[in-house]
């Protein structure tokens, strides 16, 4: 013999089944969209990531390139104006002989007034 409750514990218990099942694909629908989202994100931060550092190396490979080329020009300038300069002072007949030139560059020292 059935008791009157014992239909509704079975109707209970389905009804508690159906909505756990329910829940539990919802709650699995959420955490795949979740991942996706996360993973997506995770995606577009490496290639932003990626072109920036890639962007950094080529204007950085850039300004040394335009460094390095500017440094040869104006070395190439200071010896010209160094020749041209000795040319006039050789024409002038003033200017120091190299001898003596190089050893008051090698014993220069700071003077002060006192």
């Amino acid at each position: 013999q059935q008791r009157p409750s014992e239909p509704l514990r079975v109707d209970f218990t389905r009804a508690h089944d159906s909505l756990r099942d329910d829940f539990t694909q919802a709650h699995d629908s959420l955490r795949d969209d979740f991942t996706q989202a996360n993973n997506r994100l995770r995606d577009d931060f490496t290639q932003a990531n990626n072109r920036l550092r890639d962007d950094f190396t080529q204007a950085n490979n850039r300004l040394r390139s335009e460094s390095t080329q500017s440094y040869g020009r104006l070395h190439d300038e200071i010896v010209a104006n160094g020749q041209r300069l000795a040319r006039i002072e050789g024409f002038l007949g003033v200017g120091m002989p190299t001898e003596v030139a190089e050893q008051a560059a090698g014993t220069a020292t700071l003077q002060t007034d006192g």
